[in-house]
């Protein structure tokens, strides 16, 4: 029977708890410096995912670094590294190679949301959203209103009124781009 001991990351980024205990066997820990210290020759070091090991914040390159760093001390201390959802070990050169290249992507990945991908693809400024893109619904149909209103004669006199709602930031052109000219 080998000596199986499985790290949970306390702060997993997309899984949960009961998911990685689900995935693990034998003797869990949370603390990387306790499960380290009970590494022997030949033992088991098991993981749900191999970017678990990585810490949770910090620049990708800085965590892909501490993800290479658990993992030599693991192999110093003459045990192997084991990732549960593909079956990959680090006591095999190529298996390794392809859990760590899995693990970049998915350390790469963590940093970008669905909103930032969304943004990136829509603005012109690098995917960062601006101000003017951080309409609440309420000021969009507000402003949306006083646009189409034929109470002001002029886009001055609509541009005027939704000014004075405290969105200075709007001018004319950015009008034009989200609500079209007026009629």
């Amino acid at each position: 029977m080998p000596d199986i001991r499985s790290f949970k990351n306390p702060f997993p980024p997309s899984y949960g708890d009961q998911w990685q205990a689900e995935r693990l066997t034998g003797e869990v820990y949370t603390d990387w410096d306790a499960l380290l210290k009970s590494v022997r020759p030949g033992s088991i070091v098991e993981v749900a995912e191999g970017f678990l090991l990585a810490p949770v914040t910090g620049k990708p390159s800085r965590r892909r670094d501490a993800l290479l760093e658990r993992i030599d001390q693991v192999k110093a201390r003459k045990g192997v590294l084991h990732e549960a959802s593909t079956g990959h070990r680090s006591n095999n050169r190529a298996e390794c190679n392809r859990m760590l290249l899995r693990a970049f992507e998915m350390i790469a990945s963590s940093g970008r949301g669905r909103k930032s991908a969304a943004n990136g693809r829509m603005s012109k400024n690098g995917g960062r959203p601006t101000h003017k893109d951080r309409l609440t619904p309420e000021q969009h149909s507000a402003v949306s209103k006083i646009w189409d209103s034929r109470k002001f004669k002029t886009a001055e006199q609509a541009l005027a009124a939704i000014h004075a709602l405290g969105l200075k930031w709007i001018k004319r052109g950015w009008m034009y781009t989200h609500f079209g000219k007026r009629d």
